[in-house]
């Protein structure tokens, strides 16, 4: 295994990289996906984190989510909104 933060797999790999080719995607979608690359390039938690304007935390948790549900976490999970 390469040093990094998590290991996509190279059709994962692929698809994500068209994705942002594409440039279509929405800011969230587009920070899972950079992000996820740039763990898979070596990139330590701390610099994807400061490049994409997130906390460390947040990284970590894509890592986390990429492993348990693979490409199904670029799609984000549906926030709780509270009945006013």
């Amino acid at each position: 295994m390469k040093n990094c933060q998590v290991e996509l797999r190279p059709t994962d790999r692929d698809y994500l990289e068209n994705l942002l080719r594409k440039g279509q995607l929405g800011v969230g979608q587009f920070k899972r996906a950079t992000g996820l690359l740039e763990l898979d390039r070596g990139k330590a938690i701390s610099a994807v984190a400061t490049t994409l304007g997130v906390s460390e935390t947040t990284v970590r948790v894509w890592r986390n989510r990429y492993e348990q549900e693979e490409l199904q976490m670029l799609h984000g999970k549906p926030r709780l909104s509270s009945r006013r």
